[in-house]
């Protein structure tokens, strides 16, 4: 677990939690999708670092101290929205969102209570790793396509850079 706190906006923060060898992911994407488990389910597949997701995070607050309309229906999905660098809510949900038959998990929650915690400890059947792991779940060739890199790229830019590159980006071009 790892708690994120941004200067911006005193008071907020975005808890991340990783879990490996996760038996129960059906479960947990029918919790979130039905609005009992107020959270970001994620893909850690398509999640180089941390990084990418406190910059999607950012840009969700400042996007709501804007008083910018979600394109969403909560923070939440906000959050794997402009994770995903897309403009099509639909593919976005379903490229980063968790998947029945992911055995990794990511979750993350914005201004989580000690309450939210425990409920997300109880309902994983997994093992808990610190959020930093994420760079051991990623899959390469799955980034590059799910964010259009192209191999040539890497020559001159690190792969989290061009990732964080596209989420910031994504509305100025």
């Amino acid at each position: 677990m790892s708690v994120s706190t941004f200067p911006l906006f005193p008071g907020r923060t975005l808890t991340t939690y990783l879990y490996r060898n996760v038996s129960n992911a059906k479960e947990i994407r029918e919790k979130v999708l039905s609005g009992h488990l107020p959270a970001a389910a994620l893909d850690p597949t398509l999640l180089v670092d941390i990084f990418q997701i406190e910059v999607a995070a950012m840009k969700v607050l400042l996007q709501e101290q804007a008083g910018r309309k979600r394109v969403t229906n909560t923070i939440h999905t906000e959050l794997i929205f402009v994770l995903s660098g897309s403009t099509n809510i639909s593919k976005a949900l379903t490229t980063f969102g968790l998947k029945e038959n992911s055995t990794d998990v990511c979750i993350c929650v914005f201004d989580a209570t000690p309450e939210q915690t425990q409920t997300i400890r109880s309902l994983i059947a997994g093992e808990e790793r610190p959020a930093r792991d994420l760079s051991q779940s990623f899959e390469e060739k799955a980034v590059l396509k799910a964010y259009g890199i192209v191999a040539t790229e890497l020559n001159t830019s690190p792969l989290l850079q061009s990732v964080v590159t596209r989420i910031a980006c994504r509305d100025s071009l």
